[in-house]
């Protein structure tokens, strides 16, 4: 029973011990758990209702379960108030004894058009590819309790073969689910969700050949189709942190229209940022290859009133013929987004409600075209106690003006000058900023053409007086690899800096030489170097380190 395995027969210790997990639910001792609680800590998932509910009297209640369950653990049997507020939380095993499934199990059914939540029933990692499914979407969906969430407790993953099982929203790349990695697998222990799209029931078989073994794949198996597109955009957080992501695939063996090869969205309880096709919300959308006017319908939902930033990874899209526009129904914007490269574009929501329209954000393809201006250099710097800002453009024709635009956070730009055009094959333009403020002043130049069409350049920014000796990265996440390491007020001295991955390891290292004062170096990433959070140590001269989070 649930209460002789994991619950550890009843048993409470006084110290920890590393086994079971304090397990509470409504009708507290009475119903055969530890305490009582609001909501169960442990519970089952109903497809008739699409909700969780409790699970059985523990002391009744067997501990197999086709479908798996959901456990909060706030510890081992020590750890032992209702909401895990007054004792520390510890790790713990849950263990539990009996016969081992083996050999064809029968199915488990996955009724029409709902999801179903199933737990491997083998003491073995299984592929989810080779298990035998009817009517159930090619996708399958996992718990990572690395993922932010709406209090740090987690987010589900959505693993598509559509997508090459990568992450949609690796929360910058997790220990479990890392971008550019695929995950085909299902480690033993662990249950998921699978979908089915249809109008009648589907099921799911285990047999002996899904088992597999070794680690998980870090590489792309032989199978994928290396010209299939993609175009993956994840949302950070304003702390760095991913919340969600999604991702389209275009390929000649998928149709526009909702199937098996569509993976839907499943709600978490923090931000969502899924893709809106059909009256279908999809973290994974297949597609015929793409053409212009295709548009991708973002949906937003739950977003706090915060800065994001949106990071586009496109992927095999280079030569398609197309560009592509993000464009922000709140704001009235159109922003390229590089179908070659990475890029990042910030998106804001405030106390206005239509800043947080389900329907905000949307990209559209269409044919690529010359740009009627090219940004060659943009920066700014100080003159007495006014500020210089500069830049410089090539191929300008039909342009009609540029805008400068001013921070004092680096988030909520506003226009404060406007230069007129002069036209012709390369033009330098500058403007004085004689209201600088003390602390960061930060500037970038919108281009507007006779048609009303925009360009912005990268930000740049100024410090005014003095805030201290500080060793800072912006922007922050990076864009493009490149780690901007500004040294401000910094001792003169070698300096030694390294850049290190999740697990600790060596990515990259230099040592320079600094004057007293400020300057700015710079560090570039290998472009292959998958997205996530990186830790940027900086040695100062006496052997003082500085480390700072770095988020690509």
């Amino acid at each position: 029973t649930i209460k002789e395995s994991w619950m550890e027969g009843g048993l409470i210790t006084t110290t920890p011990n590393g086994y079971g997990a304090w397990i509470t639910g409504p009708g507290g001792t009475s119903a055969g758990f530890d305490a009582s609680s609001s909501s169960p800590s442990m519970k089952t998932y109903s497809p008739a209702t699409d909700t969780w509910v409790t699970v059985g009297n523990p002391t009744t209640t067997s501990i197999h379960n086709d479908n798996g369950y959901m456990i909060f653990v706030r510890g081992d049997r020590s750890v032992v108030n209702a909401f895990g507020a007054n004792s520390a939380a510890v790790p713990t095993n849950l263990r539990s004894k009996g016969t081992l499934l083996t050999g064809t199990l029968p199915a488990i059914n996955v009724p029409a058009g709902k999801y179903q939540s199933i737990g491997n029933p083998y003491a073995s990692r299984i592929e989810f590819s080779k298990l035998s499914r009817t009517s159930v979407d090619n996708v399958f969906y996992v718990w990572d309790p690395l993922l932010y969430g709406t209090i740090g407790y987690g987010g589900y993953q959505t693993l598509s073969g559509t997508n090459n099982y990568q992450p949609t929203a690796p929360n910058g790349g997790t220990a479990g689910y890392q971008l550019g990695v695929s995950y085909p697998y299902i480690e033993s222990g662990q249950a998921f969700f699978v979908h089915n799209f249809s109008g009648s029931d589907g099921t799911v078989t285990f047999s002996e050949n899904v088992k597999a073994t070794g680690n998980r794949l870090v590489n792309r198996p032989a199978s994928v189709l290396t010209q299939r597109e993609f175009f993956r955009v994840y949302l950070y957080t304003n702390t760095g942190l991913i919340a969600d992501g999604n991702a389209v695939a275009f390929d000649n063996n998928f149709a526009n229209a909702i199937d098996a090869d569509d993976a839907m969205k499943v709600t978490n309880s923090g931000e969502n940022f899924g893709i809106k096709r059909a009256g279908k919300i999809l973290a994974v959308e297949a597609r015929s290859p793409v053409e212009a006017s295709d548009t991708i319908f973002y949906n937003l939902n739950n977003f706090g009133r915060k800065t994001y930033q949106l990071h586009f990874a496109p992927e095999n899209m280079r030569g398609s013929g197309l560009s592509a526009k993000l464009i922000d129904k709140y704001l009235k914007t159109s922003t390229l987004v590089n179908l070659d490269d990475t890029s990042t574009v910030a998106i804001t929501v405030n106390a206005d409600a239509a800043s947080a329209a389900a329907d905000r954000l949307m990209v559209v393809f269409t044919p690529m075209a010359a740009l009627p201006v090219t940004f060659t250099s943009v920066k700014a710097y100080r003159q007495d106690n006014n500020i210089i800002v500069e830049w410089s453009v090539e191929n300008e024709s039909n342009m009609k003006e540029y805008e400068v635009e001013k921070s004092l956070d680096g988030n909520s730009f506003k226009k404060v000058a406007t230069v007129a055009a002069i036209n012709g094959l390369a033009n330098n333009y500058n403007w004085m900023d004689s209201n600088s403020k003390s602390g960061y002043n930060y500037y970038r130049i919108k281009s507007v053409d006779i048609n009303g069409k925009t360009n912005y350049t990268a930000v740049v920014k100024v410090l005014v007086g003095k805030s201290g000796s500080e060793i800072t990265v912006y922007p922050n996440p990076i864009i493009d690899g490149i780690i901007n390491i500004q040294l401000n007020n910094q001792p003169a001295g070698v300096y030694k800096m390294r850049v290190l991955n999740q697990l600790g390891q060596l990515i990259l290292s230099k040592q320079i030489i600094h004057s007293e004062g400020s300057s700015n170096e710079v560090i570039q990433l290998n472009k292959y170097a998958p997205y996530g959070i990186y830790q940027l140590e900086v040695i100062k001269p006496g052997d003082t380190p500085k480390n700072i989070k770095v988020i690509y």
